[in-house]
């Protein structure tokens, strides 16, 4: 009689042991996460993805480049709310013929309150959960689905900021493509980090959800296309969609 328990036992076990670990948004406050915890949400997670970019054309390297773009006041400025998380190491590619050097280029959903809460510690530490400048940020509503490009050299663009609002698109399957209402950005070091924003619906656009499945963006540059798709089964938060 004891056996059929104990197989039962041993395969609750077995079950737990092959079962994926919780990720540490999952299972931490904001505040306690540390540095690579925060870095991680903000280029490798489900609100942020890294896509290699081949810079063809552009001389071996991204350089510092002109003003292009239509980028205002030269290096620096700020981006939507509290700014930007910066730039890391540039990548390195191959440099055959056939393989062009590439460059990381991350893109993020900078109004998804996860990536908020990363910028928010990294920009306070610690004293985040207790900022009232932070929890102002985090508190609030976002009228648009905001997306960072960041790591693009300005002079890889190739457009001004109004060009570039007919070159990105998000894209849900059974929908016509969503085009972003405005575009923003700063520059450090001829490197770019702009910003789309998508209306939702009371805008003209819509208001996604996880029956959409999926959302890709798009933005058609010079050097080539910077594309990924999305899961939004992925990108729930504390039991929202959070985009």
């Amino acid at each position: 009689m004891k056996r059929p328990a104990a197989i039962a036992l041993a395969l609750i076990l077995a079950a737990a042991l092959l079962a994926p670990a919780a990720d540490f948004w999952e299972t931490k406050k904001f505040t306690a996460w540390s540095d690579k915890e925060v870095e991680r949400m903000l280029r490798n997670s489900p609100w942020a993805q890294r896509v290699d970019l081949a810079l063809r054309g552009m001389g071996g390297g991204p350089g510092r480049g002109g003003p292009g773009g239509g980028f205002p006041g030269g290096e620096g400025g700020e981006g939507p709310g509290m700014g930007g998380p910066g730039r890391g190491p540039v990548g390195e590619g191959g440099i055959g013929y056939e393989s062009p050097p590439t460059i990381p280029v991350y893109l993020r959903w900078m109004s998804a309150l996860p990536v908020k809460q990363a910028v928010a510690r990294m920009r306070f530490g610690a004293e985040a959960g207790a900022s009232q400048e932070a929890t102002q940020y985090l508190s609030r509503q976002e009228p648009a689905y905001v997306i960072a490009v960041e790591g693009v050299p300005v002079k890889g663009l190739g457009a001004s900021f109004e060009e570039l609002k007919e070159r990105a698109q998000l894209r849900i399957k059974g929908r016509e493509p969503i085009a972003p209402a405005n575009v923003q950005g700063r520059q450090m070091k001829g490197l770019a980090e702009v910003y789309f924003f998508f209306p939702k619906e009371a805008q003209g656009g819509h208001d996604i959800t996880l029956e959409d499945k999926e959302v890709e963006f798009l933005l058609k540059l010079r050097l080539g296309d910077v594309r990924r798709k999305f899961p939004l089964k992925k990108m729930v938060y504390n039991g929202k969609l959070e985009l």
